[in-house]
């Protein structure tokens, strides 16, 4: 029996995947409890309705995700640490990044940073920003020693 699963199934798929299983545990175990519905006209017609959202979901967040990573990548974020000899003394950290770049209006969060180094030295350094699958910005990162 095919059957449209409605929650996650460990070992059998995932919401809103069709799946092919015995009888009696589609209507003994996976319908009665909820997990899945009949493949009908209807059920395929309602699926089709959802996965029709989701799609135009993820392309509004796809769109949105590259319109912000075209500001992110204009930006260069400016920061000051004691050093000696060209070493600096400790690091940027991301919470710092993160509050820099919400001072420019640029909301992120700090599961986004794909490398976080913290280990800066001076200089200039690119941090990787993964804002959707697919769309990683580029974030311009000078650090200075800081002048007394």
């Amino acid at each position: 029996m095919q059957v449209i699963l409605k929650k996650e199934v460990k070992g059998l798929g995932k919401i809103n995947d069709i799946v092919n299983v015995k009888d009696g545990y589609a209507k003994n175990y996976l319908i009665r409890n909820g997990f899945a519905v009949v493949v009908n006209e209807k059920n395929m017609q309602d699926l089709k309705s959802v996965l029709k959202k989701e799609a135009d979901f993820q392309k509004e967040q796809y769109d949105k995700a590259v319109v912000l990573k075209e500001k992110i990548e204009k930006v260069e974020l400016n920061f000051s640490l004691k050093a000696q000899n060209g070493k600096a003394f400790g690091s940027v950290s991301v919470s710092q990044i993160i509050d820099e770049l919400k001072n420019k209006n640029i909301t992120i969060h700090k599961y986004m940073v794909v490398n976080d180094d913290r280990t800066f030295d001076l200089g200039i350094h690119f941090i990787q920003i993964e804002l959707h699958k697919g769309v990683v910005a580029k974030l311009k990162i000078n650090v200075n020693e800081q002048t007394k």
